[in-house]
């Protein structure tokens, strides 16, 4: 089994609009603070779920207040998206 790159983002429109929402630390970029958040979920998951619990294929986290997915692509990421973009 391949596990998908979390550094290998692809982000939905949805997300992006988040850019202009509480943003933290001006040092931060607004995509570099998105992938050590999410690589950061990534590392807690397990490989694979064997009960349809989160792992690192599909796993649900919070950025800056705001729930969102991370979802396996085809091109060996991840897209991230809000909960309405799913």
């Amino acid at each position: 089994m391949r596990l998908p790159n979390p550094q290998n983002l692809t982000i939905t429109s949805g997300v992006q609009a988040l850019q202009g929402v509480d943003a933290v630390g001006e040092d931060l970029s607004f995509r570099s603070e998105l992938e050590r958040c999410v690589c950061k979920c990534y590392k807690k998951m397990p490989d694979m779920s064997i009960n349809g619990e989160n792992d690192k294929t599909f796993f649900v986290l919070k950025f800056r207040g705001t729930k969102l997915f991370a979802v396996e692509n085809e091109i060996g990421g991840l897209t991230i998206m809000l909960p309405e973009e799913y």
